[in-house]
């Protein structure tokens, strides 16, 4: 009877770290993915730039979007119009983008701190690193003899900082 049931407990856990790889995997394909649309997103604002003369100061963590222009006296004032009426309409462009980019960011911050997560407890965060170099929380790996992901015997355990 206590075979099955440790079995079963076995059979359950490589289910819960193949679940665990998973999500890692997907949540590392989300964090790449957003990577090459930012340097897509950098480039598209530089050509914005170059295009209106002006620099544009964009800082995502407070949420401010500004366009400072050079100084314009010596254009025509059709072209200064124009480039107003291009401001205005990358401006709210950009302020549009800008909530996108804050709510990919969200989306990595919360992926990176899923991936901190211990596979064992799934509760406390990784702070502890076996011999083998697998990462559980403390009190999980301190409860280990035998490393879950390689099954190689526990030497020693360190404090991750």
């Amino acid at each position: 009877m206590k075979d099955r049931e440790i079995e079963e407990l076995k059979q359950t856990h490589l289910q819960m770290l193949k679940h665990r790889d998973e999500e890692m995997e997907r949540h590392d394909a989300i964090i790449r993915g957003v990577s090459a649309k930012e340097t897509t997103l950098i480039q598209e604002i530089k050509r914005l730039r170059h295009e209106l003369n002006g620099v544009e100061v964009l800082d995502v963590d407070m949420g401010v979007s500004e366009v400072v222009e050079r100084d314009d006296t010596d254009l025509p004032a059709k072209r200064v119009r124009l480039e107003q009426a291009v401001t205005a309409s990358v401006s709210q462009a950009l302020q549009e983008r800008l909530v996108e980019v804050k709510k990919e960011k969200d989306l990595i911050s919360t992926a990176l701190e899923e991936k901190r997560e211990c596979a064992i407890c799934m509760v406390g965060s990784k702070e502890t690193a076996l011999s083998c170099g697998h990462q559980y929380c403390c009190q999980c790996a301190l409860a280990m003899s035998v490393c879950p992901t390689c099954s190689k015997a526990v030497m020693y355990s360190t404090k991750l900082f």
